[in-house]
């Protein structure tokens, strides 16, 4: 799935987040890292886990739109 992305909103290749605790939605982390939620639920369909979006759970974090 890629490496972890070093900084939110960096992200011009897909890679990977590991949820923090604070987090508690899937919008909180696609505005993060400047993604659809669409984009990031697409891109996390065989993610084990991904509907019930605890911390801890590694998911995919597409390239984001308009990257060159």
């Amino acid at each position: 799935t890629g490496e972890a992305i070093p900084d939110p909103g960096s992200n011009c290749e897909p890679g990977s987040y590991e949820i923090e605790a604070d987090v508690r939605t899937r919008f909180e982390v696609a505005e993060k890292f400047d993604v659809t939620v669409e984009a990031m639920d697409a891109a996390n369909t065989g993610t084990n886990g991904y509907s019930a979006f605890y911390p801890g759970l590694k998911i995919v974090i597409p390239a984001k739109d308009g990257c060159e």
